[in-house]
């Protein structure tokens, strides 16, 4: 018993500072509840070595006979299938599903088509949707064609292996599309009315996330194709200094950031912190969100309109929100907790904002809130005061 009094006295210690000095080795979760604002109120933190999260708790704000699922579930299920159109920055999306509204969320990546891309901004499908564009940009740098060894996943979406000068004039309208966009610096979503080919494919899934808020920032807030490929390439060069290269680059596509996510040597780094913190998100039928901080730093929020919705993605978004962490950890850093002041903080009030909205064309309104520390993209009801489907705050770093 004396012989182990030392050892209990450091962890004593550890725990009483609030600090990780050894981030593999400690697992924290402590428990409390803090209104903040907007009939919402913030439970935790629940930290998993460098990472820590608070659960954001409320009523629904949507219509309690509103059934809507994530774009994941309905690719799964047949519900909804997104086109490839051959233009680099606009996919097609088309709801079949008779009942369910179907949400796309910046952020999500579709695998597949002629080079896979990450969606731009929100949008909301309602049940037989018909088509409607989707602003996208690529994360998967230089391929323009059906992956080798892929299933198309229409029966039309055959891969096609153009001429060389085919591939050069593609190479170029991607330069030249790329440069128009940020030029133009804003991407929208809408009916689709232009003419587009189901024969150039489809995409297979959209099982990952965005990882990393320098790459979030890049789709949202600066909108730049050139800022994207920067920030894939820097992230997949984050993770392959914490995991080594040959596990996070694909032998079918290095540049992809979809494959690199979902591959084997990312997975298994990040089941340790999936396992740990899952449940903690299914505990209580109130919860609409979360917010989380790496290294002591605050990083992100997500916050839906009913539970329901969150539920269905909250898998999604810890992976990829584990997956930075992944990235970001470093042994023996020592890094002070956030609290619930800091949390608070993040989120609310938003009095001094900048405020900037725009109308999507499926009654959605797209407003953008910019504080000096965060910034908050809500996406809402045109027509329908205080009904609003997400809130995702990301935090502003100093460019």
């Amino acid at each position: 018993m004396r012989a182990n009094l030392p050892l209990a006295l450091v962890c004593v210690a550890l725990v009483s500072c609030q600090t990780v000095p050894e981030p593999t080795a400690v697992t924290r979760s402590d428990q409390s509840s803090v209104e903040i604002g907007d009939d919402l109120r913030i439970t935790g933190p629940h930290t998993h070595l460098n990472l820590t999260i608070y659960l954001v708790h409320g009523a629904n704000r949507l219509p309690g006979t509103m059934s809507i699922i994530g774009l994941e579930s309905a690719m799964s299920s047949g519900e909804t299938t997104v086109y490839e159109t051959g233009d680099v920055n606009q996919l097609v999306v088309e709801n079949v599903s008779p009942n369910s509204y179907v949400f796309v969320q910046s952020g999500d990546i579709v695998q597949g088509g002629k080079q896979d891309r990450v969606l731009a901004i929100d949008q909301l499908l309602p049940p037989g949707s018909g088509r409607v564009s989707l602003a996208a940009y690529c994360v998967e740098r230089g391929r323009w064609q059906v992956r080798p060894g892929s299933v198309p996943t229409t029966a039309a979406a055959q891969p096609v292996d153009p001429a060389p000068d085919s591939r050069n004039r593609f190479a170029k309208g991607m330069q030249a599309i790329a440069k128009l966009f940020e030029q133009i610096g804003s991407v929208s979503s809408g009916r689709y009315s232009g003419g587009y080919s189901s024969s150039l494919g489809s995409f297979s899934r959209s099982s990952s996330v965005l990882s990393s808020v320098d790459l979030k920032r890049a789709v949202r807030l600066h909108k730049q194709q050139t800022a994207v490929w920067r920030g894939v390439s820097h992230f997949q060069s984050s993770l392959a200094s914490r995991l080594g290269s040959g596990g996070v680059f694909s032998s079918s596509s290095r540049t992809s950031l979809a494959l690199t996510l979902g591959g084997r040597t990312v997975q298994d780094a990040t089941r340790e912190y999936t396992s740990y913190l899952d449940g903690i998100a299914t505990s209580a039928d109130d919860v609409l969100g979360f917010v989380f901080a790496i290294n002591g730093r605050l990083n992100c929020a997500d916050i839906y309109g009913s539970n329901e919705l969150f539920r269905q993605l909250w898998p999604k978004l810890l992976a990829g929100s584990a997956i930075e962490a992944v990235a970001a950890l470093k042994k023996g850093r020592e890094f002070v907790s956030v609290t619930d002041s800091d949390v608070r903080k993040f989120l609310y009030p938003m009095s001094d904002a900048v405020e900037v909205s725009e109308k999507s064309g499926l009654d959605l309104e797209l407003r953008t809130s910019t504080r000096p520390d965060s910034i908050l993209f809500e996406t809402r009801h045109s027509t329908r005061p205080g009904t609003w489907y997400h809130r995702s705050y990301l935090a502003r770093v100093p460019q």
